[in-house]
């Protein structure tokens, strides 16, 4: 921040729509919009592959503990990966490309990581009370009694922050939740409950693909 006021002023950065790109103009020339965009361009690149290849590892495992349905943990034989979660990750993409509006598809990608984080906070606020006897590894700190306050802030603040969005995107997100649990719903239909099927705690959380 210091830079760009010393390379621009705060006057002409409070009127530009972009701050960064004119600052990088000033010092490097017309030529460094293409270079931001170039870095723009490779960053978004590796964002895109990282979550295309964590989403499908995600849909694996879930198919694998029961949660999605079996064909989703087919693995390929010749590369070892799960090509079905591939493939159907790579058709949501296609769908919400479709969509034709980025920033549509951004804020519903925001709605679901905040709804992600406020689930998990509240997930920690439940399992304190459930297993009391479990012993962890790590235990959140700045408690009152047993009652995580981190937790707590976490989960209202990702609240907050989901309510910040326009109503078509909160609607949109929750239609997309709601059809998430039909299919968790469908798939788990007349399973019995297997007392002896629980999650550890002290599980390691790596997929190792076999």
């Amino acid at each position: 921040a210091i830079s760009a006021v010393s390379v621009l002023g705060w006057e002409r950065l409070a009127m530009s729509n972009a701050p960064l790109a004119d600052v990088a103009a000033a010092a490097f020339g017309s030529k460094a919009f293409l270079l931001l965009s170039v870095m723009a361009l490779f960053a978004t690149l590796s964002t895109v592959l990282f979550t295309l290849i964590s989403t499908s590892r995600m849909i694996y495992g879930m198919a694998s503990d029961g949660a999605l349905p079996v064909i989703c943990k087919q693995i390929h034989k010749a590369t070892k990966t799960p090509w079905m979660a591939v493939t159907i990750v790579g058709l949501l993409t296609i769908g919400f490309i479709l969509l034709g509006d980025i920033v549509k598809v951004a804020s519903l990608t925001d709605f679901a990581l905040f709804g992600t984080f406020a689930i998990v906070n509240l997930s920690l606020i439940a399992l304190r009370y459930k297993d009391k006897k479990t012993k962890r590894g790590f235990k959140s700190p700045i408690n009152v009694g047993n009652f995580p306050v981190l937790a707590a802030l976490g989960a209202a603040a990702s609240v907050f922050m989901i309510f910040q969005f326009d109503y078509y995107i909160i609607l949109g997100g929750i239609v997309i939740t709601l059809a998430g649990l039909g299919v968790y719903y469908l798939v788990n239909y007349g399973k019995k409950k297997n007392p002896k099927h629980k999650y550890n705690v002290h599980r390691i959380h790596h997929l190792k693909l076999k």
